[in-house]
């Protein structure tokens, strides 16, 4: 993590910070509090000059990666506690999203059969097994309700049309290009769509 949000933007492939803070755009962050287990966004205001450290707490897997501070709290990814944030966009004020999935139409997610390894990693931080717990519930209940905004044409969904045969930590060189490839493939079509979605 440190060589990710370290190393490469600051020394091997200079970020230019200037131009991200001189930008009238915004670039919403988003984490999971380790003690209430609730989302937590973070915009430019908040984050300041301490983008990456936002950055790499949005990346911070539990059993992964270590928790994050920043701003008296402690943090990890915000898929954690909002996997598809749509509402969260919406709320402000984006009516009309393009939203990519990573999983093919009808994919939803099961309980986690490793509660109990969540409670013995992190036994202080109660809100954090809550939101792991009810996680895929969170997901399940956001994809039904893409597929609802998507018929009222609030959303386009982007998702692969094949189930994806690759696991979380692929390594096969050959199975990651034609993931890429499919991915890019599928993309393709939705590209007037997009450019007429208003």
């Amino acid at each position: 993590m440190d060589f990710i949000f370290g190393e490469i933007p600051n020394k091997l492939v200079p970020y230019d910070y200037d131009t991200f803070y001189q930008s009238q755009s915004e670039f919403v962050v988003g984490t999971t509090d380790c003690y209430t287990g609730k989302s937590i966004y973070f915009s430019k205001d908040d984050y300041g000059k301490e983008m990456l450290t936002v950055i790499k707490a949005s990346s911070s897997l539990p059993f992964i990666a270590s928790e994050i501070s920043f701003k008296d709290r402690v943090l990890l990814d915000g898929g954690i506690s909002d996997p598809i944030p749509v509402k969260k966009a919406q709320h402000d004020g984006f009516k009309k999203n393009v939203v990519v999935l990573t999983r093919n139409a009808g994919y939803l997610k099961k309980p986690s059969r490793f509660q109990f390894l969540v409670k013995r990693k992190y036994p202080y931080y109660t809100g954090l097994q809550t939101a792991i717990q009810k996680r895929y519930k969170k997901y399940n209940d956001t994809i039904h309700y893409l597929e609802e905004q998507e018929k009222q044409e609030n959303v386009i969904l982007i998702r692969p049309t094949e189930p994806i045969l690759v696991g979380r930590m692929e390594r096969d060189p050959v199975k990651l290009s034609n993931l890429y490839q499919a991915g890019y493939s599928d993309g393709k079509q939705y590209i007037e769509k997009i450019k007429y979605f208003s």
